[in-house]
């Protein structure tokens, strides 16, 4: 009897060694996604934390004061912030959101807040 492989057990080989080498591939392939993609989510973060220093919300008797036009941070984000009346004359409703392209689509992240105006 000859020592060795037959062909099939070769074939075997190689078709189990090239599944488990596309796994490695493609899970390696979304992990690098995943990373990039989480590094915009902490641009857009910090573009937030930005603007909320340079723009706080501060006390104030006319809410539209707190509006703030679109200003583009360094990193190409635009942060902007819109005040809403509601129904109650007193609650406003702040709308913040920073705007970015990524892969050439417009992507935006909104964060809303209500404040309240009360009469003295």
């Amino acid at each position: 009897m000859k020592k060795g492989f037959t062909l099939v057990e070769t074939l075997m080989a190689v078709m189990i060694l090239g599944f488990g080498m596309t796994v490695l591939l493609t899970g390696a392939a979304r992990g690098l996604a995943s990373l990039r993609l989480s590094k915009v989510h902490q641009d857009v973060l910090w573009t937030f934390g930005q603007a909320e220093v340079l723009f706080p919300l501060v006390a104030t008797d006319d809410p539209q004061e707190l509006e703030q036009t679109p200003h583009r941070f360094d990193n190409g984000h635009v942060f902007e912030r819109r005040i809403e009346e509601t129904d109650d004359e007193h609650l406003y409703i702040v709308r913040s959101s920073v705007t970015w392209s990524f892969r050439a689509r417009e992507n935006r992240e909104e964060l809303v807040r209500y404040i309240l105006i009360r009469e003295e």
